[in-house]
């Protein structure tokens, strides 16, 4: 293994013992999540007009690609994807990134998290206090990379059903 790829692994392992170590069952009561239905029926119905909008730094938006660097001034950004070796995500838009499905292997399961991921990046950026996410904006986009990076389909399972539950806490946005 070359020097880089050890340190991109201990790197993502730091960063799963970090933050995969908070469970569903951490969750607080006021935490709130919206799915990936959600995103999408708002995308499509209502041009992604509850999308975070950062005041100063821009929004992210159905057309958004995933590997674009994402900022709202938060430390440690900007932030963008740049880890998957099973699926190509150069092109992939936020709402492309919703409507992935699955299937086996490597990739099936890298579609399941970056789904969930996507939501979750959607629900820790977006700036109304009642919208509270168990993960905060500045370690999610890290926390996707890092899970990315392991190439464990094991690990990246784990980690997507984890999303899928904080993305599951219930929705206080309306999509009227």
């Amino acid at each position: 293994m070359t020097t880089t790829k050890v340190l991109t692994f201990a790197f993502a392992m730091f960063a799963l013992i970090g933050l995969v170590g908070i469970s569903p069952a951490s969750a607080h009561e006021d935490d709130a999540g919206c799915t990936p239905g959600y995103w999408k029926a708002n995308a499509k119905k209502n041009g992604g007009d509850r999308w975070p909008d950062f005041v100063s730094t821009g929004t992210i938006t159905p057309s958004t690609l995933l590997t674009d660097e994402v900022d709202n001034g938060l430390p440690g950004g900007p932030h963008k994807i740049v880890n998957t070796n099973g699926l190509d995500i150069t092109n992939m838009t936020y709402l492309q990134a919703l409507q992935l499905q699955g299937g086996p292997g490597l990739e099936g399961k890298e579609q399941i998290f970056l789904r969930a991921a996507a939501a979750a990046i959607l629900n820790a950026y977006y700036p109304d206090p009642d919208l509270a996410y168990p993960i905060a904006a500045k370690d999610i986009i890290p926390y996707v990379n890092a899970v990315l990076a392991t190439d464990d389909p094991a690990t990246i399972v784990a980690a997507a059903n984890i999303l899928d539950e904080y993305n599951n806490l219930g929705c206080p946005l309306s999509n009227n």
